[in-house]
């Protein structure tokens, strides 16, 4: 890409400041971070969502599990 070649050219290290950096460079960097972090948190919203979903369907059966059991129970030792 044409952003590596020119911060080769510049020769900088690992640490460099972003004021070293031309105003072009610095707001594509952020609106690339922005734009990654922004799906990011799509993904997660949605991963989220279906955890949440898949938690109620536990609830809901484990409750109906239980109270067939103990209708079950009490039907046996009614008799």
């Amino acid at each position: 890409m044409l952003i590596h070649r020119w911060l080769k050219r510049l020769k900088l290290k690992q640490g460099y400041r972003m004021n070293l950096c031309p105003i072009w460079l610095q707001q594509m960097l952020m609106s690339r971070a922005q734009a990654g972090v922004k799906s990011g948190m799509t993904k997660l919203n949605r991963t989220v969502a279906q955890h949440r979903s898949n938690h109620i369907l536990q609830v809901i059966i484990f409750g109906l599990t239980c109270f067939s059991i103990v209708y079950l129970w009490s039907k046996h030792f009614k008799r």
